[in-house]
């Protein structure tokens, strides 16, 4: 019940590219996989790169790294 959901973590500058603000929905589709979560700015995170959590509930089992395309919902 305390841990918190999946999310899309991403360096705040990625986010102003994205014109995406904390806590909105981006959609990440990683092939078949497509995923509608919020953000969560991280500014330790690099440029560039996207993180997901590992073991939260509500994410299928995916292989890391991987490519993905991050999109506005």
């Amino acid at each position: 019940e305390l841990a918190q959901g999946p999310y899309l973590a991403l360096h705040p500058q990625d986010a102003v590219v994205l014109q995406a603000a904390d806590c909105k929905e981006l959609a990440l589709v990683m092939g078949p996989i497509e995923y509608r979560l919020p953000v969560r700015l991280l500014p330790t995170l690099p440029r560039g790169v996207a993180g997901l959590p590992v073991g939260l509930p509500g994410l299928q089992a995916t292989r890391l790294p991987a490519w993905g395309v991050i999109e506005r919902t």
